[in-house]
């Protein structure tokens, strides 16, 4: 699952699109009406989140607006893993941000 935010007004103070979905092999067979985001490649710094989910999500965030320097704010995603996860709070996330 995924969690993707972009199309930003500014930065991380206006306005952005937050879409959340799963990622798709080719956009021939995304349904009509369902809102499609393509991640460009390039430089992204990856935050490897510890802790209980989604309270580990929040607090990272809050950290990563405290130091928003270097970011591009074209596209950044949560990325949600629920694998091994037994119950929901062992669900793993990782947070990439676009950076210059």
């Amino acid at each position: 699952m995924y969690s993707v935010y972009t199309d930003y007004e500014t930065d991380h103070t206006g306005f952005y699109t937050a879409v959340l979905g799963c990622r798709v092999i080719a956009l021939d067979y995304v349904p009509e009406g369902f809102t499609t985001v393509n991640i460009a490649a390039g430089s992204y710094n990856a935050y490897h989140l510890e802790g209980s989910f989604p309270d580990n999500v929040g607090e990272a965030w809050q950290e990563i607006w405290q130091n928003a320097h270097g970011r591009k704010y074209t596209a950044d995603f949560d990325l949600y893993n629920t694998d091994d996860a037994e119950s929901f709070q062992e669900t793993k996330a990782k947070i990439y941000l676009a950076v210059n």
